[in-house]
């Protein structure tokens, strides 16, 4: 078959027509117009490679094998509700400008606690169009997007909301101007958008039987929403280049999720309701706030208890539950000193809301019992106690209170006064007077503070159990 340099439209379609057999191939041509095979039925392979279309590419409903358009320009691509039994591939094609101006997609944050704003659904039709129009679209193979350049009409370069591959979607170093609209996609491979460069991304309620890469390079000053998304495999930022626009991944579930950027995030992350079963991250690249209510996770990046609550701190609305998250982890792990260290500090992070009364019990319960974490505290103080009031007391004997009492022993009387419940006989024995019966009264305040402290932070703890 011939290969003509320059083809009206109609001389393409006469062409089409005449095909019968095997694959139908057009190399080097230049189409004088839109090339509309919109609603055509073909039972065979379509390929175009190394052509320029002066108008628009149309497929939409389309129904055939496959369709190939490499390295070819088009002004607009629009294959809504194409259906393909193979693949569809743009690699390497160019649609719209050659330059296109990025717009970033915007962020989805509030005002209030939550910070967390749904994003409106968006219609085709209410929606400024997009230069690559998949909406609907149906491709049982893979849908090949590698180094595609697309430049954005408006707000989106690409949508394709209601998108079915039956393979993998490959966007590989692609480059699009305005951002991705991937809404509610069912991808039955893995999603690969390593080292692409996009205005912003929004898979929500997207459902992916594979991966999601967005790494080694992948860029997006936009926001990128993976919103309500269930991936089965990896999700992963990997050396990703975020911008201001932060990351939003309320409700994912995946089961592992890479945060490790290759520089800091300058916007946030939201990690509300997300279920994983690991995370990995990285400490030089955390964002400036996180949001890590109601996050589930079974393990997470091994780093210091005390780096894990600076973790902790970037979200300044965060409540108990993501203390308790993080010391089940540690728990799990076998280390059960950073277990009480993250509880303690979970109680500290709830004192700090109390009134004055409540918060000043809580710095003597920290201070005395470590909430009841720290048992080996109170034992200290104990010893403590003991060991002044027989040091102060060896020094100056009271007076016998009776005749008949004990042999006056240093240690037990400290101890008789300390112990609220001890019985040892020697509190009544003796009668302390001046300077030393203050100091004995102190030892007994003393005694009832520790054991109070004791007993509510053993409560505490079996309660938590």
């Amino acid at each position: 078959m011939m290969r003509p340099r320059r083809l009206s439209p109609s001389a393409f379609a006469r062409l089409l027509r005449k095909h019968t057999r095997g694959p139908f191939r057009l190399a080097g041509a230049r189409i004088t117009g839109d090339l509309d095979l919109a609603r055509l039925d073909v039972d065979f392979d379509v390929e175009l490679r190394e052509c320029l279309i002066d108008g628009a590419l149309i497929l939409d409903g389309l129904t055939g094998k496959s369709v190939e358009v490499v390295r070819t320009r088009a002004r607009t691509v629009r294959a809504s509700r194409v259906k393909l039994f193979g693949g569809l591939s743009l690699a390497e094609t160019r649609i719209g400008s050659v330059n296109g101006v990025t717009k970033p997609l915007p962020g989805l944050w509030g005002e209030g606690v939550d910070e967390a704003v749904a994003p409106h659904r968006v219609t085709h039709h209410g929606a400024a169009p997009a230069l690559l129009d998949l909406s609907g679209a149906d491709v049982a193979g893979d849908l090949d997007l590698r180094e595609a350049r697309i430049a954005a009409a408006d707000q989106w370069s690409l949508f394709a909301a209601n998108l079915r591959v039956g393979g993998s979607v490959r966007g590989t170093r692609m480059v699009a101007s305005g951002a991705l609209y991937l809404r509610e996609i069912r991808v039955d491979g893995a999603v690969d958008l390593s080292g692409a460069q996009i205005g912003g991304l929004d898979a929500t309620g997207a459902r992916i039987n594979g991966s999601v890469h967005a790494d080694w390079g992948f860029t997006s000053p936009g926001q990128v929403r993976l919103r309500g998304t269930v991936a089965n495999g990896t999700v992963t930022f990997h050396d990703a280049v975020l911008g201001p626009g932060g990351l939003h991944l309320a409700g994912l579930r995946a089961p592992r999720l890479r945060l490790d950027f290759r520089q800091p995030l300058p916007g946030r992350i939201m990690l509300r309701d997300v279920e994983v079963d690991s995370l990995v991250d990285a400490q030089e690249s955390w964002p400036v706030r996180l949001d890590l209510e109601g996050f589930t996770y079974r393990r997470i990046s091994r780093l210091g208890v005390r780096e894990r609550l600076k973790w902790l701190a970037l979200d300044p609305h965060l409540g108990p539950g993501a203390f308790e998250q993080l010391a089940l982890f540690y728990g799990r792990i076998g280390d059960e000193g950073a277990a009480r260290l993250v509880r303690r500090a979970r109680q500290r992070h709830i004192r700090a809301h109390d009134k004055l009364p409540a918060k000043a019990w809580g710095v003597i319960q920290n201070v005395l019992f470590g909430y009841g974490y720290a048992p080996g505290r109170a034992l200290a103080w104990l010893l403590l106690l003991v060991t002044a009031g027989s040091l102060w007391f060896g020094a100056r004997p009271p007076r016998p209170a009776r005749k008949d009492g004990p042999n006056w022993d240093a240690v037990l009387y400290a101890l008789d006064l300390i112990v609220p419940f001890a019985n040892l006989g020697q509190r009544n024995a003796w009668d302390p007077c001046g300077v030393d019966r203050a100091v004995a009264v102190g030892l007994i305040l003393s005694g009832w503070l520790l054991a109070t402290a004791v007993i509510a932070g053993i409560g505490r703890v079996l309660n938590r159990g």
